[in-house]
């Protein structure tokens, strides 16, 4: 028994990501989140745009001519930051911000941060936003990393890939790195809310712990509950936009965990409430946001 509940507390936290956040501290592979290329967008351009005009004479006209050259250009940079979208319900294309939380996780209270780590891709070359997410109740929890990518099917955020190492007692567990066959839609456009009404998901993700391979299956609804108002920690009264999302999923047979996922986020903040019910009625997480900075709520 003492053997299997650490496992069962790494596929809780694991369950709970998926159906969620994703997990994972992984080397930042952006320097400032500023732009996806790893070049510095110098093209490799043969042409200079040296205009090879006949003309000798030592005009000091600003040469406005229209340039008709058919150059192909040879680099290979795609300048991705212009298809990932923006959410004034979570703001992750400002950088630099921080957000820090209360938690319980099983009935046991800490803490937990989350930070935007500029973007990135995935590992099947999907852009994506780099979001770091780390919570800690009495040395059980995990750190890690969610990848948040755009209008993947609809419009709106998409969890496209998470990876995560989990910690239990304070003993590091496995840590492992999943990617669904079908990306989960997290967050309607801006344009949607309210008025998104429901939406269902089902995907597919193999799961490798460590070295151990597992399937993860996932399934769920999504349900904009209602825009409802939230008192930030300093008494201001903002509306939030409230969403419960009712998920299902099975880890290979070996662990299962279904309930419902009530998140409330708030423009220029993001994500400032969640709490995580399970079937039985029993409350598996709970996170309430009690300071940030580089985000201005309103």
């Amino acid at each position: 028994m003492s053997r299997l509940l650490p496992l069962s507390a790494l596929f809780g936290a694991a369950a709970l990501l998926s159906a969620c956040t994703g997990s994972y501290k992984q080397t930042d592979n952006t320097s400032d989140g500023s732009d996806l290329d790893s070049a510095s967008d110098a093209d490799t351009d043969a042409d200079s745009d040296a205009d090879s005009d006949a003309d000798s004479d030592t005009d000091t006209d600003t040469d406005t001519d229209a340039d008709t050259d058919t150059d192909t250009d040879t680099d290979t940079d795609t300048d991705t930051d212009a298809d990932l979208c923006i959410s004034a319900w979570e703001p992750l294309d400002v950088s630099g911000w921080t957000r820090n939380y209360d938690i319980t996780l099983q009935g046991t209270a800490g803490t937990g941060v989350q930070e935007v780590w500029g973007t990135t891709y995935t590992t099947n070359g999907t852009p994506a936003y780099n979001l770091y997410d780390e919570v800690d109740a009495g040395g059980t929890g995990w750190s890690g990393n969610s990848y948040i990518g755009c209008d993947l099917g609809s419009t709106g955020m998409y969890m496209a890939e998470w990876t995560m190492s989990g910690n239990y007692g304070g003993t590091a567990l496995a840590s492992g790195t999943a990617t669904p066959d079908v990306p989960r839609r997290i967050l309607p456009s801006d344009a949607e809310i309210p008025g998104a009404g429901t939406w269902t998901y089902s995907y597919t993700a193999s799961l490798s712990f460590s070295g151990m391979p597992v399937t993860i299956t996932a399934s769920g609804a999504y349900t904009e509950a209602a825009i409802e108002t939230w008192t930030a920690p300093d008494g201001t009264p903002y509306d939030s936009y409230h969403l419960s999302n009712a998920y299902s999923e099975d880890f290979g047979g070996m662990y299962q965990l279904s309930g419902v996922l009530d998140q409330y986020y708030v423009k220029g903040l993001g994500l400032v409430k969640e709490v995580n019910t399970q079937t039985d009625g029993t409350v598996f997480m709970t996170r309430d946001i009690t300071t940030w900075s580089g985000l201005s709520p309103y």
